[in-house]
């Protein structure tokens, strides 16, 4: 010990430096070693408990699933079972996280009385109480949880719960929400819209709209109560769910709204008539050409739509008037409007090409491999 503390003083300062990093960066990489194996072995362990606790629930869930659908069985058998299971429950937290997942995972492929049986396993189980603590969570990750669990298992006594979340600042939890409103929403009248005021993704649009397709048409909400919506991603879904649905009583109303000081809504209001063959529309599309020349998309779009609803000459004559317009594209879809819609605007078509300017976009509008 002496010598190696001798010999320890006799070395020159930088190999000391250099010995002391090194067994340093060993001890770390032992406790970096210790630590994985430790991690691996908790979650090996909890894996275990997981499944253990699953094939203890499996049992008395089927007999249960197999008694709620039999009406000659005694509801007594069943309160056994569901006593049995919260006896296994306990409360452990892993044991009623382990129970919700099963539950949903057995649910999303189950309908009618068996899916039924499921969701009251879930409230006798108070698990509904369970995932209602943790949709109140300050952690976000845990709330949109708790969001997801009240609605696969339509809880529909945690609506106010779920809607007080759709103003939270956490994207993920904002979204989990709204969607989670969607699914509790049964009669599709998607009243709580009133009072969004957040951003509307894409990704929340289609699952709407997947959500609205399944269900009953004759349920489906007016989407034109929303057309003036302060929030105006919520202002321009309706819009879109018009078009979707193709709701033809709200024509009159996205006349009106022509005039609204919002390009967004504007050209999305030309479009929507054109897809529901609002011929009622043309005059009043028509006429806003001048007001809107400067403007190249909505050129563009009122251009388009009049193809497809415009069914006079001065309709013929304000897409001729397009054809002198300065953007291209803008020439080429009232080239292309004209030449769809029979031989008299045709007419109209080859006359304003009697210079040859629009030979061209003629070229391209009569090739038949570029028809949509």
């Amino acid at each position: 010990m002496i010598d190696i503390i001798e010999t320890w003083s006799d070395l020159p300062s930088e190999v000391k430096v250099f010995i002391l990093i090194s067994l340093v960066a060993l001890c770390g990489a032992l406790l970096f070693v210790i630590f994985l194996f430790s991690s691996r072995q908790v979650k090996n362990s909890l894996k275990q408990k997981e499944s253990v606790l699953r094939s203890r629930f499996q049992g008395s869930l089927n007999v249960i699933m197999l008694m709620e659908s039999s009406d000659e069985e005694p509801a007594a058998s069943a309160q056994f079972y569901l006593s049995q299971l919260q006896k296994d429950m306990g409360e452990s937290r892993l044991a009623k996280q382990v129970m919700t997942d099963q539950l949903i995972g057995l649910k999303k492929n189950l309908v009618g009385a068996s899916a039924d049986s499921l969701t009251n396993v879930f409230r006798k189980l108070r698990l509904n109480a369970f995932s209602s603590g943790k949709a109140a969570s300050f952690s976000w990750s845990t709330r949109a949880q708790g969001l997801f669990e009240l609605a696969q298992m339509d809880d529909k006594d945690s609506f106010e719960r779920i809607k007080s979340n759709l103003h939270a600042r956490n994207v993920t939890v904002r979204e989990e929400a709204f969607m989670a409103l969607v699914k509790l929403d049964k009669d599709s009248s998607l009243q709580f819209l009133n009072d969004y005021h957040a951003p509307l993704s894409q990704w929340m649009e289609m699952r709407i709209h997947q959500h609205l397709s399944n269900s009953d048409k004759r349920k489906l909400p007016d989407f034109s109560q929303w057309y003036n919506h302060s929030n105006l991603d919520v202002a321009l879904f309706a819009l879109n769910m018009t078009k979707q649905f193709r709701q033809l009583n709200a024509v009159q109303k996205l006349i009106a709204l022509l005039d609204d000081p919002n390009k967004s809504k504007v050209v999305l209001t030309i479009d929507t008539l054109g897809d529901l063959d609002a011929h009622e529309a043309a005059n009043p599309v028509s006429s806003k050409m001048l007001e809107f020349w400067d403007n190249d998309v909505l050129s563009r779009r009122i251009a388009k739509t009049l193809g497809k609803i415009g069914y006079a000459e001065n309709h013929w004559k304000v897409l001729s008037g397009y054809l002198t317009h300065p953007n291209y594209s803008v020439r080429f879809e009232a080239a292309q409007s004209l030449y769809k819609s029979g031989n008299q605007a045709k007419y109209i078509l080859n006359r304003a090409n009697s210079e040859g300017s629009l030979t061209t976009i003629l070229m391209h509008v009569e090739d038949p491999l570029l028809q949509s």
